[in-house]
């Protein structure tokens, strides 16, 4: 049977999330699958995937534990029910995420020989296909007014408006620009690439249009980042509260409050986020009769249907559609 205290590096806080006791060290272990629920934890990338990942784990365990089970002995049905009680009191999402966290997991343990088989191979979560998000699509006529509205003759000024064409011209995530270095604009046979850093440590290499190199070299040169160090920061934090940028690179945190002055200035409504950027590019290509595995590839999804899931238009049946079925 797994100790309860399988976690016990980790304490409760008052919001029932789980944060390190002060020592913040794991103590030596001898049972394979807690070392490797360890690894498992720490090699996630992603911050936030790594958070909830490991209280995905961590609740699966304590479950296993309460009931008598071990990662030996549980099976697929438990597991399933395990699953399905979950989903009385949390969103599809969070099912989603939680099966996605063990099933990864109990892999890791096959693949090193601890189990023969996954036992949630075959969960599957609820998933609403082709449903539309709930994130808004910033209008066309909306994101030109508040890039038109920054006075770019300040360094700050320059940055943004590089930052909001950079995420409006190649749909990328506001975490792909914060991840942004300056060596990943780039000159290669003739043409201007930025290298994006994406979620999954996924890199894409974009082509960069016209108006976004002027704004990007703009902002370069106001800043005084032309010649930087490749490694370092491509879009700098504000430095306090002069118009200038610091060495400390600009955070999704900042990208976001920076946004909403941004759109509050134009006059225009605060109800749009950094990713309502992403929706706005996927969409528009659609709209425009790009094929959906072009703009998949472009955005860096796995899957077809998370590509969809971004598309906002009204998706109306041509007249003569009943006519063309055979009969």
């Amino acid at each position: 049977m797994i100790p309860a205290d399988i976690f016990s590096v980790f304490r409760p806080s008052q919001d029932d999330e789980w944060e390190p006791e002060p020592s913040a060290v794991f103590r030596p272990r001898t049972d394979p699958a807690m070392e490797l629920a360890k690894a498992f934890v720490a090699e996630i990338e992603n911050p936030h995937s790594r958070a909830a990942y490991e209280i995905a784990v961590k609740k699966v365990f304590r479950w296993m534990s309460s009931a008598g089970l071990d990662i030996y002995s549980v099976s697929a049905p438990r597991l399933a029910q395990y699953f399905d009680e979950m989903k009385r009191t949390s969103s599809a999402a969070t099912v989603r995420q939680n099966i996605s966290a063990v099933r990864r997991f109990f892999d890791k343990l096959v693949v090193k020989g601890i189990l023969i088989a996954n036992p949630t191979t075959g969960i599957r979560g609820d998933r609403q296909i082709g449903a539309e998000g709930k994130t808004p699509e910033i209008a066309l006529a909306d994101m030109r007014a508040v890039l038109e509205s920054i006075d770019i003759s300040e360094p700050v000024g320059a940055r943004d408006r590089a930052i909001l064409l950079t995420m409006a011209s190649t749909g990328c995530r506001v975490g792909a620009v914060a991840k942004l270095r300056r060596g990943d604009l780039l000159r290669e046979d003739g043409r201007w690439l930025l290298r994006l850093h994406e979620k999954r440590s996924k890199t894409l290499t974009v082509r960069v249009r016209p108006e976004l190199l002027e704004a990007l070299q703009e902002y370069l040169s106001s800043c005084r980042l032309a010649e930087a160090p490749a490694g370092s920061p491509f879009f700098r934090a504000a430095a306090g509260a002069t118009y200038g940028v610091s060495e400390n690179p600009v955070s999704v945190v900042d990208v976001c409050r920076m946004l909403k002055r941004r759109l509050v200035d134009a006059g225009l409504p605060t109800d749009v986020t950094p990713h309502s950027f992403r929706v706005a590019a996927i969409s528009n290509l659609l709209r425009s009769g790009v094929p959906l595995r072009a703009v998949q590839e472009l955005v860096g999804h796995a899957d077809p249907r998370s590509t969809e899931v971004y598309d906002r238009s009204d998706h109306e049946l041509p007249e003569d559609v009943v006519g063309k079925i055979p009969l």
